[in-house]
């Protein structure tokens, strides 16, 4: 435990010198006058990260609302195809009633052949 509290106290005091060492480069390139800065950085009141809580609700919703659209338009085709299906049923039985008096016909030609 010792030895890994003072590795972090290390780590912690050459980051500190590493960001003092760029905060001086940086005052001296700027004293020089190579680099205007016209407003000097601020630091943000809160974190302008990536919000994933919002992100996931809004893509759960946008996902279930695919998913009940998807649905809804393999209901319609399905019902449109058993209507179709239903409708050729019927014309087909409507033929064969209309062709009915063929089969006699037919009988006497294969008779005849």
């Amino acid at each position: 435990m010792k030895t890994q509290d003072s590795r972090i106290n290390v780590v912690k005091y050459f980051t500190g010198l590493k960001q003092q060492l760029k905060s001086t480069k940086i005052e001296e390139v700027r004293i020089s006058g190579s680099i205007l800065v016209f407003e000097p950085p601020e630091i943000p009141l809160s974190p302008e990260g990536p919000q994933k809580r919002k992100k996931k609700i809004m893509f759960r919703l946008i996902g279930i609302t695919i998913s009940v659209i998807i649905g809804f338009l393999k209901e319609f085709i399905d019902n449109r195809t058993k209507k179709d299906q239903k409708k050729l049923n019927e014309l087909k039985s409507i033929i064969l009633l209309k062709l009915s008096w063929l089969t006699p016909l037919k009988n006497i030609w294969n008779k005849v052949n």
